[in-house]
Order: C-alpha cells, then sequence, then structure tokens
C-alpha cells in the first residue's frame, strides 16, 4: 500500500475506517479491520492528498495527488465528491491543484468545502492555494493565493465557530537535482470572517520557513498546535554536537556541567570521557572516584585535562 496519507473514523458509526494511501487509493472497513473494500479504484487519479466525511458519513470530498512531495509523489487530477458513501465520485474541479495537503468540510453545512492546494510539483503555476466552496464544488474561491512556487499546505476551522480558519502556505519546488523546501511565501494565518481577510501569524518566517501543518485541540479549541519544518537555528542555541547519542559526553556537554551534576552523571559514562583527555599515565577510573567522593573538584577536573590539552574547552567545533 505505500504511504498511508489519512484515516477518517465515522463518528456515527466507529467501526467503519477510511484509510486513504499516496500510491494506492482509498479503502474502507465496516467491520474494524477484518475486511476492506476499495472506493476508488476506477477514477482517473490514483494518489491521494486527503480527504473529509461527513458525520453522516454520506457525503466525501477527496483531493487527489499526495503532498509530501518526495520524487515518488504523483499528480492527482482534483478534487472528487462522493454522496452515497464512495459508491460512485464525480469530479468537482480544481484539476490543475496536482497536490492537495488537506480538505476541510463545514461541519455546519457540507456544501462549505475547503482545500488546501499546494500545485504542481515539478513547475510553478498551476491551481495554488487555499481554496473554498459554498455550492458544493460547483464553483470554487480562491482565498488565500501564494505565489508562482507557494500553495496552501493546510487549512483548520475552530469547532465553535467554522468562519475562524487556520491555514498554512508552504513554498516549495523540486527538480530533478534539488529541492527547495522552504522560503519566504511560507506562512501561517488565521481568519475569523470565513476567509475573507486574513492575518499572519506570528510563527517563524523568512527564507527558512517551510511546510506547517496545524491541529486545534477539541477539548480546548484555544489552544492550537503548529509543527513547523523550520530550516533557520534557534537564538541563542548552538545544537552542533545534539547529534551525539545521548548518553555520551562530549566536550560541549562537559563544560555546561554544574558540580551537582558531575557527581550526579553515570560513572561509565564520565571515565570513557575522561580516559582520552587526562595526563598520560593518569588513572580515568581513580580520577572519576575522587569527583564522585567530593575529593576532587570539577575545577581541579578540568585543570587536569587542560594539562593535557590547554585548549580542550576553548577549541572551535
Amino acid at each position: 500500500g505505500g504511504r498511508v496519507i489519512d484515516i477518517a473514523v465515522l463518528r456515527s458509526d466507529p467501526s467503519t475506517v477510511y484509510v486513504a494511501f499516496a500510491t494506492g487509493g482509498l479503502w474502507r472497513t465496516r467491520s474494524e479491520g477484518q475486511n476492506w473494500e476499495p472506493l476508488f479504484d476506477d477514477q482517473s487519479a490514483f494518489g491521494i492528498g486527503d480527504l473529509d466525511i461527513t458525520a453522516d458519513g454520506k457525503t466525501i470530498f477527496l483531493g487527489t495527488g499526495e503532498a509530501n512531495s518526495q520524487r515518488t509523489s504523483y499528480a492527482g487530477t482534483g478534487v472528487f465528491k462522493s454522496t452515497d458513501a464512495g459508491r460512485t465520485w464525480t469530479n468537482v474541479g480544481l484539476n490543475e491543484s496536482h497536490h492537495i495537503g488537506r480538505v476541510k468540510i463545514d461541519p455546519r453545512d457540507p456544501n462549505v468545502v475547503w482545500v488546501a492546494a499546494l500545485g504542481p510539483l515539478y513547475s510553478q503555476g498551476g491551481q495554488r492555494g487555499l481554496y473554498k466552496t459554498t455550492d458544493g464544488g460547483r464553483t470554487w474561491n480562491l482565498v488565500l493565493k501564494g505565489d508562482g512556487r507557494t500553495g496552501a499546505m493546510d487549512v483548520q476551522l475552530d469547532p465553535r465557530n467554522s468562519n475562524h480558519v487556520y491555514a498554512t502556505l508552504w513554498e516549495r519546488d523540486r527538480r530533478a537535482w534539488n529541492f527547495l523546501d522552504a522560503g519566504p511565501g511560507s506562512g501561517s494565518f488565521k481568519s475569523l470572517d470565513g476567509g475573507r481577510t486574513w492575518t499572519r501569524l506570528s510563527l517563524p518566517q523568512g527564507d527558512a520557513a517551510g511546510r506547517t501543518t496545524i491541529a486545534i485541540a477539541p477539548s480546548k479549541p484555544d489552544v492550537v498546535y503548529a509543527f513547523q519544518d523550520n530550516w533557520g537555528g534557534d537564538e541563542g542555541f548552538d545544537g552542533r554536537d545534539e547529534r551525539a547519542p545521548s548518553g555520551r559526553l562530549t566536550v560541549r556537554r562537559f563544560a555546561s556541567l554544574s558540580p551537582k551534576q558531575i557527581r550526579e552523571l553515570d560513572t561509565a559514562v564520565l571515565v570513557n570521557f575522561v580516559r582520552t583527555r587526562l595526563p598520560q599515565g593518569t588513572d580515568a577510573e581513580a580520577t572519576v572516584r575522587k569527583v564522585k567522593a567530593g575529593d576532587m573538584s570539577l575545577t581541579e577536573l578540568r585543570d587536569l585535562m587542560l594539562k593535557r590539552d590547554p585548549d580542550l574547552l576553548t577549541r572551535p567545533i
């Protein structure tokens, strides 16, 4: 089946589950996974980006073309609609969207649907941005627009008021030799009037801002989570040795330890660290025992190591 893109559980019947694949169509079980049936095999696209289902399970809006933007991400052929729980389908437009990140049906009105369209992966143009229909897919309005290589990645509706909308844009452009996966076109936005006007949210932006997805806490909708692929560095933090496995002491980690922390550190970890940094002939195990017992201070341990390598704690890494 490949990559699973979306899982939707029918609210009125939790034993009915829909599973959408990046390259394997749409499948449904009505028996909690004991049996599965394909629902999308006869359509013009086999890759799915996202789908949403009404509470009664009858109406489905499905966006084709996955949004992961890998070299093997296949383009879709627009948005499809079913009013009979997936038995038959109608293409309702946005054929040049190619890749769709999210589909959301307004819980108050199944004719109001939002689609986050990313547009073509290997070329600019196409249908990019956040689209909205109020007539069940007969017509679509572009309510949040990006540039030639910026499309919409996500859209979420406040469960208390579906006119309160969160949406994200993602600037990305793939070539056979390169992938631009961030840029100033990326951003996160909020609308309080059903998409007529937008306010940019105070999330990281600029050349390093990449893909962002949003989730609203159902139990407390004022709590909103944003997960961003941010290629910029964190201010005031240098994580150059953070790739070192957990449980291994590095020079930078050692330099930040307090006397209390050095005594509480695992003995084996400290021995492995000082063994190659003490003067030749110094017993590493005995030295660590003194530190643990309080017979040697952290400053004395550092001074001992600096006798072997005076630049140990100041050498650029």
